[in-house]
């Protein structure tokens, strides 16, 4: 949403007084697998969820000449690790208490890799990562959830040192307390495109994007 909390609140409270309609494009509340291990969890067959944990980790970015640059992005908390926030408050609901550990990364003087643990009022959150990963290490993320009745885990791998690189492994899982593991079959949609096709239909419709509201990010 932006850099500091003060600008963040300058940004909602101009979106609440104006007629206007904002969205912020957390991308994960769009992605097939995402939305479907939502889904599961709130038709409440594996009972409440209680823990998350999420890993998103890349080497460097080599979109940008030169290497990132904290000035401009905050670092891999605020472009990498926000989404993994984003997704875990979607789940456990909202945050009551945090604790980060990331050292400064001389390259881009920025926090670029770093280990968080939240807390909610029933559960919390362990969130790790960042982009100093080797150059051979391919772009990875897991988002892992333990519910009073079962368990569900996405685990995603490119195949290579970015997301968009290669074949990727992309596996959404559901473990009940009886049988087997449940391997779930999603429908293969672009996030990007379904999250921009939502809020032009929240647009032409006047209607709230309640799915990815500003007071979401501000969280």
């Amino acid at each position: 949403l932006s850099l500091t909390m003060e600008d963040a609140e300058a940004i909602v409270a101009a979106a609440d007084a104006s007629d206007k309609m904002l969205m912020i494009a957390h991308v994960l509340r769009f992605w097939p697998e995402y939305v479907e291990l939502k889904r599961v969890i709130d038709s409440g067959e594996l009972g409440a969820p209680r823990f998350v944990n999420a890993v998103r980790r890349q080497p460097t970015p080599a979109w940008m000449e030169g290497g990132p640059r904290a000035h401009l992005t905050g670092g891999s908390l605020h472009d990498m690790l926000i989404h993994d926030f984003d997704a875990a408050n979607w789940v456990l609901g909202t945050p009551t208490a945090a604790f980060a550990y990331g050292p400064v990364n001389e390259r881009s003087q920025g926090r670029d890799q770093a280990q968080v643990l939240v807390t909610y009022e029933n559960g919390s959150a362990s969130i790790d990562g960042g982009s100093t990963m080797p150059e051979s290490y391919p772009f990875t993320s897991r988002f892992e959830v333990l519910c009073d009745n079962g368990a569900i885990e996405y685990h995603f791998r490119a195949g290579g040192r970015s997301f968009e690189v290669g074949e990727p492994t992309n596996v959404l899982t559901v473990y009940r307390n009886e049988g087997d593991p449940e391997v779930l079959e999603v429908e293969q949609t672009d996030p990007y495109e379904n999250e921009c096709a939502y809020f032009i239909e929240c647009v032409r419709t006047g209607t709230p994007p309640e799915r990815s509201m500003p007071a979401t990010a501000l969280a």
